[in-house]
């Protein structure tokens, strides 16, 4: 008795370590897995039955959702789902506020898409200027513009990134007056003046969630100042910023 009971367990394990083996296993870039039987993989799609019912439909998945396929042999295809799984981590739309342009009395955010393979951003900023900042004699009134962030390696918690931008604004420009005779006075004169600038940001940004990040970057290039007075209206320029933001 003891030796037909063997027997059966025998032939059990037998047979259902064929059954697992006799299946194909896509793993899926949200981490589920799923048994099937590849009937074909293409450019762009896999298809495959479903192995527990080999008659039924016929599914097709595109080959960016696949992490791998481990074959009934043992075989392995791996695609690229790996780094489309850290992309789609990270929000592909980017609220960010400059938050080093204070310094400069500046309210500067700007808005950032990502593109689906994770390695292009495009990004338009909007800046007001307030108050009176001394330190410079030409104030910012309004930017905006358009620019490119290029990310080699696409999303992550660290990444490094840089792209050409553009601005384009109204900046004003303040005279100062003072005098003694007959009596002391001060007298302030204001004008706007157009300009634009061509930078080229180089940068990090850290992702310590998905929903939150922060950035820093240098950007120099050349600007140009619309001012009849002055003998250089090109000249170099480069600034730093520090940003947060919120992904979606």
């Amino acid at each position: 008795m003891n030796l037909i009971k063997i027997l059966i367990l025998f032939f059990l394990l037998f047979f259902t370590g064929k059954t697992v083996l006799s299946q194909d296993i896509i793993y899926v870039i949200d981490g589920k897995s799923i048994s099937a039987k590849v009937i074909e993989v293409n450019p762009k799609e896999v298809v495959y039955n479903d192995f527990y019912n080999p008659n039924g439909p016929v599914y097709r998945m595109r080959k960016n959702q696949i992490l791998k396929i481990v074959y009934q042999n043992g075989r392995e295809d791996v695609f690229n789902g790996d780094i489309e799984l850290e992309n789609a981590i990270y929000g592909k739309n980017i609220f960010t506020y400059h938050l080093f342009d204070l310094i400069f009395g500046d309210f500067t955010f700007s808005y950032e898409r990502i593109s689906k393979n994770g390695k292009t951003g495009f990004k338009i900023p909007v800046s007001v200027g307030y108050g009176d900042i001394y330190s410079s004699t030409i104030k910012n009134v309004f930017y905006s513009g358009f620019g490119i962030n290029i990310y080699p390696t696409g999303q992550g918690k660290w990444k490094y990134f840089m792209g050409p931008n553009i601005r384009v604004g109204i900046g004003r420009e303040d005279y100062y007056e003072y005098g003694y005779y007959p009596h002391y006075y001060h007298r302030e004169y204001h004008s706007n003046i157009f300009y634009f600038k061509v930078l080229v940001d180089n940068g990090i940004i850290y992702s310590p969630i998905k929903n939150f990040s922060i950035s820093g970057y240098i950007s120099i290039g050349v600007k140009y100042l619309d001012i009849p007075s002055y003998d250089y209206k090109l000249s170099s320029t480069a600034q730093f910023s520090l940003n947060l933001s919120y992904r979606f």
